[in-house]
């Protein structure tokens, strides 16, 4: 009986009357492992999305001084321009989900 690695498997070669028969062996450690791997890089890549949407969202009020998007949305119950920031951060986080993905 041969055992040779192949990847993330192990493929065992038996031969019977001649005729080679090859079974695949997952590896529980290894697939757990890309497993919480998948998950800390989903968690990061999330953190890091949510980052960049927020320093969007910062630079956007920096650039136009003279217009105040929270004061609008908050104090004078603007619908409008609540309604252009949401999709103003809506279309940002598409990029960034592209930009990432």
């Amino acid at each position: 009986m041969q055992i040779r690695r192949a990847g993330a498997c192990l493929r065992q070669n038996q031969a019977s009357n001649g005729m080679p028969a090859d079974r695949v062996i997952i590896n529980d450690h290894l697939k757990q492992n890309d497993m919480s791997q998948a998950l800390t890089n989903s968690i990061l890549y999330s953190f890091l999305g949510i980052a960049i949407l927020v320093i969007a969202f910062v630079a956007i009020e920096f650039l136009t001084p003279r217009h105040n998007l929270r004061k609008e949305i908050l104090e004078k119950q603007n619908i409008a321009v609540a309604v252009l920031a949401g999709f103003f951060m809506l279309s940002i986080a598409i990029i960034i989900a592209s930009a990432i993905h």
